[in-house]
C-alpha cells in the first residue's frame, strides 16, 4: 500500500510511521527541509509545505492513501489562532491535493467532539472534517479524545471520569479505547450528562478517607497551613461532637379514640 504522511515528524507521526513499516507498507513523509532528518527510518522524505497544497500534489496519486496528523504540538485555549492557521489551513491543503490527484482513501485524526472544553481547536477540526465532506473524498475520520503513549499517560488519571454509556459496564476498556471515547450531550444542569459512574465516584470517595484517616489532612492543618486547635477554621468540623438538645415528645390523642387501659 502506498502511504503519505502530512505530520510524519511529530509525536503521533513518529509512532504511526513506525507501526506502518513494521507491516511492511511503503510509507512516504511530507517534511520542510530543515526536519528531513527527524523522518524514521526506512520512510521516505518528499519535501514540501503542508499549508501549500502545490508543494506535494504531484506525490499523490490515484493509490495513495493519505494520513493526514499535521496539528498544533501542545494544544490549548491560548493557541486558537494557530488552530485556524496550521491546523485548519493543512487539512484544506491536504483535500485540496488530494482532489485533484483523486486518491484513493483519506485518513484524518480530528477530535472528540462536541465538548465544553477547548471549543476553538475543536471548531478548527470540525471545519476540517467539513471539507472533506464537501470534497466527495473516500475518507475516514478519526476522533480520539486523548493520545496515549510512551511519556503520555497522564490522560489515563481521568479513566474514572469519562466513560460512554454503551458499553462500559460490561467490560473494562484499554487505556487507547479509554483515550477515544467521546463526549455525550454535556449540561452544567445535569451530572448525568457527565456519565460518571456511582462505583468510581464511591471509589474516589474511599480514596479520600483512607488519606484522612491516616493523618494526612492533620499533617497539612499543621506543618503547612500551620493551624492549630486555637486557631482553626470554623468551617472544619470541631472532633468533639456536639451535645444533642432536649427534644419535647407531644402526642396527640384524636378526640373519641379508644384507649385500652394500661395503653
Amino acid at each position: 500500500m502506498d502511504l503519505f504522511v502530512t505530520g510524519g515528524t511529530g509525536y503521533l507521526g513518529r509512532a504511526t510511521i513506525g507501526a506502518l513499516l513494521n507491516r511492511r507498507h511503503a510509507v512516504r513523509v511530507l517534511t520542510r527541509p530543515t526536519s528531513q532528518d527527524r523522518v524514521p527510518a526506512g520512510a521516505a522524505p518528499v519535501v514540501g509545505d503542508a499549508l501549500d497544497s502545490a508543494t506535494f500534489a504531484d506525490a499523490l496519486f490515484t493509490t495513495t492513501t493519505l494520513v493526514h496528523l499535521v496539528g498544533t504540538p501542545h494544544p490549548g485555549p491560548s493557541k486558537a489562532a494557530e488552530f485556524e492557521h496550521v491546523d485548519l489551513a493543512s487539512i484544506r491543503s491536504s483535500v485540496e491535493a488530494a482532489r485533484r490527484a483523486q486518491i484513493a482513501h483519506l485518513v484524518y485524526v480530528s477530535v472528540a467532539q462536541p465538548t465544553p472544553v477547548m471549543r476553538a481547536y475543536v471548531a478548527a477540526r470540525a471545519k476540517g472534517e467539513a471539507a472533506i465532506v464537501e470534497a466527495r473524498l473516500t475518507a475516514t475520520m478519526l476522533r480520539p479524545w486523548y493520545v496515549l503513549g510512551p511519556d503520555h499517560w497522564w490522560p489515563i488519571a481521568l479513566k474514572p471520569i469519562y466513560c460512554s454509556r454503551s458499553g462500559c459496564r460490561r467490560r473494562e476498556r484499554s487505556p487507547v479505547e479509554w483515550a477515544s471515547l467521546r463526549w455525550r450531550r454535556w449540561s452544567p444542569r445535569s451530572c448525568k450528562r457527565w456519565n460518571i459512574h456511582l462505583s468510581r465516584a464511591r471509589f474516589a470517595l474511599s480514596t479520600f478517607r483512607r488519606f484522612a484517616a491516616s493523618g494526612f489532612l492533620a499533617m497539612l492543618r499543621t506543618k503547612v497551613w500551620g493551624m492549630t486547635d486555637e486557631n482553626r477554621s470554623p468551617l472544619i468540623a470541631s472532633k468533639a461532637s456536639p451535645e444533642p438538645p432536649e427534644v419535647e415528645v407531644v402526642i396527640e390523642v384524636p378526640r373519641g379514640s379508644f384507649l385500652k387501659r394500661g395503653s
